[in-house]
């Protein structure tokens, strides 16, 4: 039989009731102590109770993830522009934009001036809390404008009269349907958990910033502490700083950036389902940039872009020239009608990779330069050696522009053509000019064509022949004189004999 001693019985007893005075303690505690929202602990990906809900805590709304197949629209709005300079200040500048173009008025202007509002406190804060400074610059810059959001990055770059500068980065998220902002949270699917993915990705980004150009010979120390501040922040902030684009999204905490690129956690990334709009938003209805890979860029403010895809064929165009768009999108609607029809009498798919540049000749009209790059390839091979290939490329690059594509030639054929066209920039219609030989005078028609007209008028008799080409006319009539009259090159030369009297006059 098992004994225990007096000294280890006593020292058992006193031991539980310690930890049951601790486990009552610590439950009258939590029950009499409300905790801030900073001290809670969020489950991520769990419903919580009206107690502890936060912001950092979603709904399980059902949406998923992103597949890889999938395709988004781009926003039909315009962003107009407006560069303003402080009249206390004339070497700062304040550059931000309006949109238009939304159906809902009352949507559009809330967004609007929320956005004013805020780049304007931005300034005016600046100037009340350091005296010191010499300038400030201010730029928005359209980030996301796609699948019912509009997601913008504020840079904000001060500079002190002792050329010391500071630059911050802000974001403004909003949806496009009812004017809210969007929750950082509100970007992955209910499941996510968004700190393992912060974890995970903040690492790298400090230890680049740091100037760590790779993975090895890390010095931990360096980045240990300041992945702690950042965690800890994170948590205990309900409103984050964060922009994102189509394929990644930017955390910011104290200057300190954490990028996730979503192509990593497609899975987990809900902004292309979870803010889609039923029915159009817009005044016109958005048409050619549909249907655009996930993940890839095809919206940036400084350019025109578009972009038609369907099951044989994709246009993808860009330009510098943006102030031309309206008659861009007329050459664009014509080379999709132009490119469907030469899919449907060809066995094979086809990739268009467009470039335009336009170079005004007068008020009336613009040249119009376009650089092609057409890919085919069969049916069977299409899907795998161009489509796929090519939007890996462009989701590695995450630019707009054109790219270096890289495919296998076995299975893909490449035609470049390159045209330079004038149009109309008011009817939008392509000038189809004259040749110059086309309105050309006289002699210079009969350059390209002689014709020997003689004459023969004697008493009895005329005759005309008349040579044009591979043609002869010979007319004879009844003269009473003797005239060879002979066209050759624009010259026309007179022989009359009467009489046995010959005269020539030659008239040019």
């Amino acid at each position: 039989m098992f004994r225990v001693n007096k000294k280890t019985f006593y020292f058992l007893i006193i031991f539980s009731f310690v930890l049951i005075g601790i486990t009552i303690g610590g439950i009258y505690y939590a029950n009499t102590h409300d905790s801030s929202s900073s001290s809670k602990i969020i489950v991520e990906g769990r419903n919580t109770s009206d107690k502890t809900m936060t912001k950092n805590s979603i709904i399980d709304d059902g949406i998923n993830g992103v597949k890889l197949s999938d395709g988004y629209s781009v926003n039909d709005i315009i962003l107009s522009r407006t560069d303003f300079v402080p009249s206390d200040s004339i070497n700062s500048v304040i550059s931000y934009f309006q949109i238009s173009g939304l159906k809902d008025l009352n949507i559009q202007n809330k967004i609007n001036e929320e956005v004013k509002g805020k780049v304007f406190d931005l300034y005016e804060e600046e100037r009340k809390n350091n005296k010191n400074i010499d300038r400030i610059r201010i730029n928005l810059e359209c980030s996301a404008n796609y699948s019912d959001v509009l997601s913008i990055k504020i840079v904000e770059e001060v500079y002190e009269n002792n050329d010391k500068s500071e630059i911050k980065i802000l974001g403004m998220n909003y949806r496009l349907a009812n004017g809210d902002k969007i929750e950082f949270q509100d970007l992955f699917t209910y499941n996510t958990s968004v700190k393992n993915i912060i974890n995970q990705e903040l690492y790298k980004d400090i230890a680049f910033s740091n100037g760590y150009t790779t993975m090895e010979n890390i010095e931990y120390a360096d980045i240990e502490d300041k992945m702690y501040e950042f965690l800890y922040e994170y948590s205990k902030k309900d409103d984050q700083n964060y922009y994102f684009n189509e394929s990644n999204i930017y955390l910011y905490i104290d200057n300190i950036c954490c990028s996730i690129p979503m192509y990593n956690y497609y899975e987990n990334i809900a902004i292309y389902n979870r803010f889609v709009s039923l029915g159009s938003l817009y005044s016109d209805d958005c048409y050619i940039l549909e249907n655009i890979p996930v993940f890839t860029k095809a919206f940036d403010e400084k350019f025109y872009t578009a972009y038609y895809r369907d099951d044989k064929c994709v246009l993808d165009i860009i330009s510098s020239n943006k102030e031309y768009k309206e008659l861009f999108d007329t050459i664009v609607l014509n080379k999709i009608e132009n490119m469907k029809n030469n899919a449907q009498e060809s066995d094979e798919n086809m990739y268009y990779d467009i470039e335009l540049r336009a170079e005004k000749e007068n008020d009336n009209n613009v040249f119009v330069y376009e650089d092609v790059n057409k890919y085919t390839s069969n049916s069977q091979n299409y899907q795998k050696y161009i489509m796929s290939s090519f939007i890996e490329q462009k989701r590695k690059t995450n630019n707009i522009g054109r790219i270096e594509y890289y495919y296998d030639d076995n299975y893909v054929s490449v035609e470049k053509n390159e045209e330079k066209k004038k149009y109309d920039i008011k009817n939008k219609k392509e000038v189809i000019e004259r040749p110059e030989t086309e309105s050309i005078t006289q002699n210079e028609e009969n350059e390209n064509t002689v014709i020997n007209n003689t004459v023969n008028e004697t008493n009895d008799a005329v005759s005309n022949t008349v040579t044009h080409g591979n043609n002869t006319n010979t007319n004879t009539n009844s003269n009473s004189a003797n005239i060879n009259r002979t066209y050759t090159s624009g010259v026309e030369s007179y022989t009359n004999t009467t009489n046995n009297t010959s005269t020539t006059i030659v008239i040019e």
